[in-house]
């Protein structure tokens, strides 16, 4: 029962809210009748309220300096977390890149420098070496197999005087 009774009081009448609707209608026009006869029939009603009411029209004007304030609480402050945030990242973030970078450029100048001079240096000198020293064998070693038979023909002729020579 009190259930019901005070769904009933939540319910208005039609004719009260027509007539709050009358009652915004009429404020609505009533408005816009004194903004038409202020600034469209150019009278200088506006000029005369601003300089009576200065403090309050420039408030109005400025729109209670709401804009303002959002500004200097929210839009320059994160304006300022930007650009210490660009700070930090082109000073920190992109000089330890960068040094990296430099490093890294640094160590393979470096490291080419290692193995172009002392691993290859060291390659080339052996490599050298062996062909130098192999140079008396090289002469023998033609791969021509009368080449061989006459080296061994002479070899045993050797054999057979340095025997002979010695029984002598």
């Amino acid at each position: 029962m009190v259930a019901a009774a005070a769904a009933e009081e939540a319910h208005h009448s039609v004719a009260l809210e027509v007539g709050m609707a009358a009652v915004s209608v009429g404020i609505a026009v009533i408005g816009f009748l004194i903004a038409y006869t202020t600034y469209a029939k150019k009278s200088d009603r506006a000029e005369r309220v601003a300089a009576q009411f200065k403090g309050l029209y420039q408030a109005l004007l400025n729109k209670w300096y709401v804009d303002e304030l959002y500004d200097a609480l929210w839009v320059n402050r994160a304006k300022d977390l930007g650009r210490g945030l660009w700070r930090f990242d082109s000073r920190i973030v992109d000089g330890l890149v960068n040094e990296t970078a430099a490093g890294t450029v640094r160590s393979a100048v470096g490291s080419g420098w290692w193995d172009r001079w002392i691993v290859d240096g060291l390659v080339r000198f052996a490599g050298g070496f062996v062909k130098t020293a192999s140079w008396p064998i090289r002469l023998s070693e033609t791969g021509y197999t009368q080449n061989y038979a006459l080296v061994m023909i002479v070899g045993v002729l050797v054999l057979v005087g340095y025997v002979l020579w010695g029984t002598l």
